[in-house]
């Protein structure tokens, strides 16, 4: 787990590796275990939190309890309308129920100035995975903007 902030100009980072059977099968299996690594990595950087006015934050989970996808689109489409297409043509894409997972697009940036297609890179967990996350980050006063795979949370993190 990694926790990142900003105090005074300056990026802060707490690291904690969480025990491999913290996540199971798309499920956290131990809420307190992870409630209590979330703590320790909050308070080794010193954020405040308070469930009132919620810390906006960016849940980055475990590459390997992801479905990544690289798809091509037309270039032309804009990144909601790349969205629609994908729902309406999820079969066709890929070999999970919709249903079943939450998913996030990132528009990627084109090969070439003239290129036809466009790759977007397609990250989605189990639905009881992020729910489970979020509750929990919710009730130690956080609010999640968005949710990715950890190598690609943690360069979300540093562009923003």
């Amino acid at each position: 787990m990694s926790v990142l902030d900003k105090k005074w100009g300056h990026d802060v980072t707490a690291r904690i590796f969480l025990p491999d059977d913290t996540i199971v099968n798309g499920r956290i299996s131990n809420a307190d275990i992870f409630k209590d690594i979330l703590t320790q990595c909050v308070s080794e950087i010193g954020i405040k939190t308070n469930p009132r006015r919620p810390k906006p934050c960016i849940l980055a989970l475990p590459d390997k309890q992801a479905f990544v996808k690289i798809i091509s689109l037309p270039a032309s489409i804009s990144l909601p309308d790349a969205r629609s297409t994908l729902t309406l043509q999820w079969d066709h894409f890929f070999p999970i129920p919709m249903d079943d997972v939450y998913f996030h697009l990132v528009q990627m940036p084109l090969s070439t100035p003239l290129a036809t297609n466009r790759p977007y890179l397609f990250a989605a967990y189990p639905k009881n995975l992020l729910d489970q996350a979020i509750s929990i980050l919710e009730d130690e006063g956080f609010s999640v903007d968005i949710s990715l795979p950890t190598s690609f949370g943690l360069a979300q993190a540093i562009q923003s």
